[in-house]
């Protein structure tokens, strides 16, 4: 809880999974895709790998800022 916390004073959305969730459904909700994305959440959530395919409800998943990836096509741009 305290990362979610820390995350929320980064400016970063935290989400708070529902029945039935899944990192690519929670992808797909808040950022429109799941290609690179998907990545990235489990990068930014230590641990969550270990929770299954389906999330038990009411756990807070930190999005990672996705301004660096490109939505075309799903490809994490390092540089501009």
């Amino acid at each position: 809880m305290i990362l979610a916390e820390q995350a929320k004073q980064q400016g970063k959305v935290i989400y708070w999974t529902q029945g039935e969730d899944t990192v690519d459904r929670i992808a797909w909700k808040v950022c429109g895709q799941t290609e690179g994305i998907t990545e990235l959440i489990f990068e930014e959530n230590y641990g969550l790998v270990n929770l299954g395919v389906y999330l038990p409800e009411n756990i807070p998943v930190i999005i990672p800022n996705i301004s660096n990836v490109d939505k075309a096509s799903g490809q994490v741009v390092l540089w501009q």
